[in-house]
């Protein structure tokens, strides 16, 4: 009998429990995109909030990091407002908040931090206008250096594929600072 229950009770779970299909994990370039759907992931104790299922495979991708998809009512607040760790990456971006003082950030998770913690009005401008402080590496705007292979950048509107971070910064520097380094999955 006891067994009847619980094969039972495993049933019911199984015919009532919400589904999540993954996405395959094909880190390959395949002109992903998400449908806008926020979507929130868990690992152990952490909890973080996805723009859809291709930014769920594109962190994997980037990261090797693999959140389990939980409902998003049962996401806790955390989730919402708590900076996150940022990727090595780097994906420099420049910003000001009077177009006079300037500030270097090493990707747009670290300006994306920034922003949540001093609650400040900044904006971007294009990389030129940051070179000679600090953080920010020399010759990032006249390297011309066709190093690493290619990266998928989204301005915004469009997602392109450049020949090397170089060819990236070159853009980012002299003609549009909304390019943001992402995933080749959206390539």
């Amino acid at each position: 009998m006891l067994v009847r229950i619980v094969y039972f009770g495993f049933l019911l779970g199984a015919t009532f429990a919400k589904s999540y299909n993954p996405p395959s994990l094909n880190c390959g370039r395949q002109q992903c995109r998400d449908d806008g759907e926020v979507i929130c992931g868990k690992l152990e104790d952490n909890y973080k909030l996805f723009t859809g299922s291709c930014a769920v495979l594109a962190h994997y991708c980037d990261t090797g990091e693999q959140y389990t998809i939980i409902p998003y009512d049962q996401c806790p607040p955390q989730a919402f407002n708590v900076p996150r760790s940022c990727p090595e990456q780097e994906d420099y971006v420049c910003a000001t908040a009077d177009n006079q003082t300037y500030r270097v950030f090493k990707n747009y998770c670290e300006y994306n931090n920034f922003l949540m913690v001093l609650r400040r009005v900044y904006w971007t401008v294009t990389l030129d206008h940051c070179i000679g402080l600090p953080d920010m590496p020399s010759g990032i705007c006249s390297s011309l250096t066709a190093t690493g292979g290619e990266v998928c950048a989204f301005d915004g509107t469009i997602y392109t594929l450049f020949p090397s971070v170089s060819a990236l910064n070159q853009e980012k520097c002299f003609n549009n600072e909304r390019w943001q380094r992402v995933s080749l999955i959206y390539c």
